[in-house]
């Protein structure tokens, strides 16, 4: 039987993306492209003439996890699911910015569109659900497949509902060869079902922690939280680093004045995952740089767009790691 909402968890969403990653193989890195493949890579195979086998493993839930697809899905999971778009202030973000998400996913879902549909799959729902409910928040008007997906019901009710003399019936048009229902009609009959979610703007009190930052300034404070959260002063931090102890305090002031090995060294002393801390570096400090190196475009709209992710990405980082801190808290209460 089709699957006609979403009742099912983030986690399961998460474990499907992992099965239609693993079908590539080999032919990951070409569709996803370096960063998403480092750590999948396995540089342990030689060939016959001494080269290295360009070869990768499985995908685990881990690398999935923290994997642009599972970043785009986790927004579009709970777009469609709670009708809800966070809006980060840091990041500039703006009602009309809402489904921003829906082009990463329209790239893996490009990929295994077939595999998808013939699946009856979650991510594939999550996709054209999403499509949907932003066609109605943008003030388009609907298909009858995307008021039935909104509607949790299968296109045959759609049709009875526009057929019927009740009062709550459905008004269905003709626009040329199409059958549509104007955008207010469609926010009309939606809002009459006790299970439909109107979409709400709300802004981000979830994520405030110092570990999420979207500017030079937020990530000097996040230097200033780590150092005096180790009880480090900026002596100790600056003998550390093998800087001027000015280079320290104007760092906390969100002012770069290290280099690439500087930052590694600075990542060890605060007791962060240096990969995590680099990459943290660079998207605030050297945005472009960083998109040379992971091959994104450095046209001005897609920085932006390519900006915007790695913010995202990092709060959905934040997110993950507060929810295992507030568990372990937990478990040490009991």
């Amino acid at each position: 039987m089709a699957l006609k909402k979403v009742d099912f968890t983030y986690e399961e969403l998460v474990e499907e993306i992992e099965s239609f990653a693993n079908m590539l193989n080999n032919d990951i890195y070409e569709s996803f492209g370096d960063d998403f493949c480092l750590a999948i890579k396995d540089d342990s195979l030689i060939s016959l003439n001494g080269e290295p086998v360009e070869t990768y493993r499985k995908f685990t839930p881990e690398d999935i996890k923290n994997s642009m697809p599972a970043t785009d899905a986790y927004y579009a999971y709970h777009y469609t699911k709670d009708g809800q778009v966070l809006l980060d202030p840091g990041c500039g973000a703006r009602e009309s910015d809402n489904g921003w998400f829906l082009d990463g996913m329209e790239q893996f879902y490009d990929l295994f569109e077939d595999s998808m549909k013939r699946l009856d799959s979650k991510y594939g729902l999550i996709h054209d659900l999403s499509k949907a409910r932003q066609n109605l928040d943008f003030g388009e008007d609907l298909t009858i497949k995307e008021i039935a997906l909104l509607a949790s019901v299968d296109e045959r009710t759609i049709r009875n509902s526009s057929s019927s003399k009740d009062e709550n019936s459905l008004t269905i048009e003709k626009s040329g060869a199409s059958t549509i229902i104007k955008n207010s009609e469609a926010i009309r009959w939606l809002s009459r079902r006790p299970d439909f979610k109107q979409t709400q703007y709300i802004e981000n009190k979830i994520i405030n922690s110092p570990r999420y930052f979207t500017d030079e300034l937020g990530f000097g404070n996040f230097v200033a939280f780590k150092r005096n959260e180790l009880e480090l002063t900026h002596e100790s931090v600056a003998e550390a680093v093998n800087v001027d102890l000015e280079i320290i305090v104007d760092l906390e002031k969100g002012i770069d004045r290290i280099n690439i090995n500087q930052v590694k060294k600075l990542a060890d002393i605060l007791e962060e995952d240096t990969t995590v801390f680099f990459k943290d570096y660079m998207r605030i400090f050297h945005l472009e740089e960083l998109a040379n190196l992971l091959g994104a475009s450095t046209d001005k709209f897609q920085l932006a767009f390519f900006k915007s992710k790695l913010n995202m990405g990092s709060e959905l980082e934040v997110f993950n790691w507060q929810q295992k801190r507030t568990a372990t808290e937990q478990n040490l209460s009991d």
